[in-house]
């Protein structure tokens, strides 16, 4: 019985110290237009936030970087030292982002330290994940596997929808003028301090069975990347394929939608943070359950339902203009799509985590996933926030989703057939 406390409990903070450094990591996303004219007041608000999805950018570029340089450490010597030096490399910069001063203050100087800074929280994110992933993973059976890796991107989720709703109530509470003076800060100031509690509970943590079991049998592999790139790269290759498929499609409709409404549609921005809550809320929310349906579907067979139905709706979308007429569209929308996209979510974790072993699991999983990310999530705003202004074509995210969800299914068919 102690046992299974312990292990709810290890759980249970594991999905909060995801969920606050997500709240971290994407406070910036939905703060993207007002952080545009706070750090780039050009006349044309366009090359403003182009300049300023480049800086969202660098984190996902990194997130690479951190992903191997921490899975190394992590794989070397140990889940649990990283586990919390991730906590730490978000939260520390989210504080010095509330608190320094802007471009009118100190001229170009404040958008390069905010680069710097989400270069920064990109190593920290490029660890974490994939930390999380490969520690609930060694410490649940196979059987349950799935729907506890789930909570962790149901948690990551969470912070994303927190993150939302706490700019959503600012954009209400203040006015523009305010928002643009000191609101922007709150969020950064709040995920900080989310982040250092997460660390004070992580400490709490110990050491993975399975990881103590390779220690002590001498299994531990010198250069955990090298071993990963020579032995399993058809298994990263499928492991790209999985997180690009989610990393794109909630990077456009869950991050860029709130910017792409109000920017090039003209919506109000207190309507749009909520629109993207809803569809935020929906993947949480359906991510678990549907990691229990693949318990009886399969997980394959439930990750190209989810892909083939991402595609339709994105085809369906770019053709109709749908989810761009009024509000009311936007937000079926955004409610059908994170649903095909919880489809694959609720599995892609525990799929990534078994494509390798315990060995040189947190390397295999951070390439292949932060390298997802970087694709997927890291240049579709800035490629979308482009595509639009040079061609006008208003419908370029639904169909650069599409493509992306079109390549991974066929990386998913050959490693079926490989399997």
């Amino acid at each position: 019985m102690g046992q299974a406390k312990d292990y709810y409990k290890l759980i249970a903070l594991s999905a909060v110290g995801s969920c606050f450094e997500l709240f971290d990591f994407l406070s910036f996303i939905f703060l993207s237009s007002i952080l545009s004219r706070v750090f780039f007041p050009f006349h044309d608000k366009s090359q403003g936030l182009i300049y300023t999805f480049i800086i969202f950018s660098t984190g996902y570029f990194f997130r690479p970087v951190g992903g191997i340089l921490l899975a190394h450490f992590g794989d070397r010597y140990g889940r649990k030292l990283i586990f919390i030096l991730t906590l730490l490399l978000m939260s520390l910069p989210s504080l010095i982002i509330a608190l320094m001063p802007v471009t009118r203050q100190i001229g170009i100087a404040a958008p390069i330290l905010l680069a710097l800074m989400r270069m920064t929280q990109g190593i920290s994110l490029g660890g974490e994940v994939a930390g999380s992933v490969t520690y609930v993973a060694e410490f649940t059976s196979e059987r349950w596997r799935t729907f506890a890796c789930s909570l962790m991107t149901a948690s990551a989720n969470a912070g994303v929808l927190l993150v939302a709703l706490v700019v959503s109530v600012l954009t209400n509470a203040l006015s523009a003028e305010q928002m643009t003076a000191f609101g922007w800060r709150i969020p950064f100031l709040t995920g900080a301090a989310l982040g250092l509690t997460a660390v004070y509970l992580r400490k709490r943590f110990s050491e993975t069975p399975l990881f103590l079991e390779i220690q002590n049998k001498h299994h531990i592999q010198k250069v955990p990347l090298a071993y990963v790139w020579k032995h399993y790269r058809p298994s990263l290759l499928f492991g790209f394929s999985l997180a690009i498929i989610v990393s794109s499609s909630t990077s456009t409709f869950h991050l860029f939608f709130p910017s792409y409404l109000t920017d090039f549609l003209n919506f109000k921005m207190r309507d749009v943070v909520l629109v993207s809550s809803a569809g935020i809320a929906a993947l949480a929310i359906f991510s678990p359950l549907f990691a229990l349906a693949s318990m009886y579907i399969g997980r394959q067979r439930q990750c190209m339902a989810g892909a083939s139905l991402l595609i339709m709706l994105c085809a369906a979308a770019a053709y109709n203009n749908y989810g761009t007429g009024t509000l009311v569209d936007a937000y079926i929308f955004i409610v059908l799509v994170s649903l095909a996209i919880a489809l694959v979510n609720s599995v892609m974790m525990a799929m990534l985590a078994d494509l390798f072993p315990t060995c040189v699991r947190f390397t295999g999983v951070a390439l292949s996933y932060n390298l997802g990310c970087l694709v997927g999530a890291g240049l579709t705003p800035m490629i979308n926030t482009y595509c639009i202004h040079a061609t006008g074509y208003l419908n370029t995210p639904f169909a650069l989703v599409a493509i992306f969800a079109a390549l991974a299914s066929l990386a998913m068919v050959f490693h079926a057939k490989a399997a």
